[in-house]
């Protein structure tokens, strides 16, 4: 799963709606694990990897 992620961050998503690139956001939790969410403004669409 962490390969995944790091794969992933690596390269640019793309919305599935409009297609535009999507705005990374990290998110840290208390246990140090890393979230990963991609955010498209125009469409308010989000990717979440775990």
């Amino acid at each position: 799963m962490v390969i995944m992620v790091i794969k992933s961050m690596m390269y640019e998503q793309k919305c599935s709606k409009c297609g535009k690139s999507m705005k990374m956001i990290p998110i840290k939790r208390l246990d140090s694990k890393m979230i990963i969410e991609y955010y498209c403004n125009d469409c308010d669409e989000s990717i979440t990897f775990y």
